[in-house]
């Protein structure tokens, strides 16, 4: 759960970046990886844990420990 909620907590922080980046047009591509990644690793993690399996999450800010 804890490491969901870091998850959770980086990916607002990259799409709120990428979100203010879109005034200089950059940011349309950040915002299109990143939820691509968010959708991914959410079913990724998924499936591990279906199969009993600890997943850590690539990029992500641990803050909650």
């Amino acid at each position: 759960g804890k490491e969901y909620f870091n998850f959770l907590i980086s990916y607002t922080v990259y799409l709120t970046i990428s979100g203010i980046l879109t005034i200089i047009l950059i940011g349309f591509v950040g915002l299109a990886i990143f939820s691509v990644m968010l959708f991914v690793f959410t079913i990724v993690a998924a499936v591990k844990a279906y199969e009993g399996s600890e997943y850590r999450f690539p990029l992500i800010f641990r803050i909650i420990k």
